[in-house]
């Protein structure tokens, strides 16, 4: 059989807009689709050669040297700079050239910070990351250790279980607490001690009380779910409150509460990290809530706080009870002002916005004000506050009179 020759039109395919590594070391696998296929003779004279762009105005494009499969219909980036734009070249050796769409391969973008109040009970379809439905939305994150060589350690929505062996194993019902779904992690075919964490992103800014629950199921077995949170974006975790909190055994749905006290973060993560006994019943998470104390309401108030006295180069420390909470209403905050004198101009301090503030090494008498705001009615401003730096004598010579008839001077 004698084949044909290449001809017409040549297509260069499709590829998605935009590809991601996931990690440093990771690499990227891109396939046009839609292409002319290649055939087994070389006599039809189709050839593929990825390429990458390496300057612009005008384009200038270049053959891919790095990573594998550069002429073939898949190509797989390498670690060194495999970022940038990319498309497949499809030639025909009789002339013609068709190019795929541009695909763009960038870092994996930061998770989004979710902002309160936040709910959360996995009914949408999860999104592909790294894997496929991989995440319940742009504010979660999964991080298996183990996947690579089991994809069964890993979070998904209970009825999905993409890359799991055996799916309809291990169910629990309900498959949700109080809704349809749920997220469910594959104890039934993780191996034992098999890991995996599905970390979710909030927006904690401001040091309030907030309310964290939580439905969770575990029927039986010595597998178990640690939650742990973040202040740092995930980078460490340590216990909510400085409380272990570990989920074991639960036959049915259990609710879980508990007050987040305190924390301030822009990133804030709440981790909910499994452990796999390679057990008989999976487990899950549902009806995940997060919120806020209530707004603020009428004047603040400033509480109690008054002027002291240091000694040269001493610190005062203010320190006002009563002030209004931050921690129990939102729409509270906090500035420290000083000014040189008494009734001079009070200007704000930098950074100092929480209710309790220390001064600086003083050597002159200085003077400050604190201001509580709630941001639905309004502020209050102490009067000011003197702090007094003491002569010498009366922070270094100590008494030195010694007969019962003498005095100090």
């Amino acid at each position: 059989m004698v084949s044909e020759q290449c001809s017409g039109t040549i297509s260069g395919g499709s590829v998605p807009a935009a590809a991601y590594y996931c990690t440093a070391s990771s690499v990227v696998s891109i396939t046009a689709t839609g292409t002319v296929t290649k055939p087994l003779s070389v006599g039809l004279g189709i050839t593929y050669q990825w390429e990458k762009r390496t300057g612009t105005n005008p384009d200038v494009w270049s053959s891919v040297t790095l990573g594998t499969g550069g002429t073939t219909k898949t190509y797989v980036t390498d670690v060194t700079g495999q970022a940038g734009s990319y498309r497949l070249k499809v030639s025909c050796a009789a002339g013609g050239v068709g190019y795929s769409d541009v695909v763009n391969i960038v870092p994996l973008a930061a998770p989004t910070p979710a902002t309160l109040p936040f709910t959360e009970t996995f009914e949408n379809t999860w999104l592909d990351l790294c894997n496929t439905k991989e995440i319940p939305s742009a504010s979660w994150r999964q991080t298996s250790p183990d996947f690579a060589l089991n994809a069964n350690a890993s979070w998904r929505r209970e009825d999905d279980g993409s890359g799991w062996d055996l799916i309809s194993s291990g169910t629990y019902s309900p498959s949700g607490s109080g809704s349809s779904h749920s997220a469910r992690f594959h104890t039934y075919e993780a191996d034992e001690d098999e890991q995996a964490a599905l970390d979710l992103h909030l927006n904690f800014t401001g040091a309030n009380n907030r309310t964290f629950s939580f439905d969770w199921i575990n029927p039986d077995g010595a597998d178990f779910i640690d939650v742990t949170v973040s202040t740092d974006g995930g980078t460490s975790f340590i216990n909510p409150n400085g409380t272990a909190l570990r989920l074991t055994n639960s036959f049915g749905w259990t609710h879980q509460s508990l007050v987040l006290s305190g924390y301030n973060a822009a990133d804030f993560v709440i981790r909910f990290n499994a452990t796999s006994d390679f057990g008989f019943d999976d487990m899950g998470i549902d009806n995940i809530s997060v919120t806020e104390p209530p707004m603020c309401s009428g004047l603040p108030t400033y509480g109690t706080v008054a002027s002291t006295s240091v000694c040269s180069g001493g610190s005062a420390i203010f320190t006002p009870v009563g002030a209004t909470s931050s921690l129990t209403a939102s729409g509270v905050s906090y500035k420290w002002q000083t000014s040189a004198t008494a009734d001079g101009t009070f200007t704000d301090i930098p950074g100092a916005t929480s209710v309790n503030y220390t001064t600086p090494a003083l050597t002159v008498t200085s003077y400050y004000k604190f201001v509580t705001t709630c941001s639905a009615t309004g502020s209050v401003t102490t009067p000011v506050l003197t702090v007094t730096v003491n002569p010498y004598y009366l922070c270094y010579c100590g008494p030195g009179a010694t007969p019962p008839n003498a005095a100090d001077l």
